[in-house]
C-alpha cells in the first residue's frame, strides 16, 4: 500500500476473474477510527477503482434495440470496510 497523504493510499495487487490476473491499482480513503459496539478500536475505508473487463477476457455483449450496448467496458469497485482490532 503507498500513502499518498494523511487519510489517501493506493493498493496494488494481482485480481484474478476467469483465470486471467492483472496488477490492479485501487484508492483507499481512511476515514478514522472510532470505538465499536464491543468497545474496540474500528477503523472505517473506502476503496474504489475500476477495470476493464475486456482485460480479463470478458468480452460479451449485446445492444439494445437503440442499438446501445447492455454492458459497459469499465467495472467499478466502491467498497465500504470496518475493520475491528484485534483484542
Amino acid at each position: 500500500m503507498n500513502k499518498k497523504s494523511d487519510s489517501q493510499y493506493e493498493l496494488v495487487g494481482d485480481l484474478t476473474i476467469r483465470g486471467t490476473t492483472k496488477e490492479v491499482t485501487l484508492n483507499v480513503e481512511f476515514n478514522g477510527v472510532v470505538q465499536g459496539f464491543g468497545g474496540g478500536e474500528v477503523a472505517g475505508f473506502d476503496i474504489t477503482g475500476k477495470v476493464n473487463r475486456f482485460d480479463f477476457g470478458l468480452h460479451w455483449n449485446a445492444l439494445t434495440e437503440a442499438g446501445g450496448v447492455v454492458v459497459g467496458e469499465d467495472v467499478k469497485f466502491e467498497i465500504s470496510v470496518e475493520l475491528e482490532k484485534a483484542a
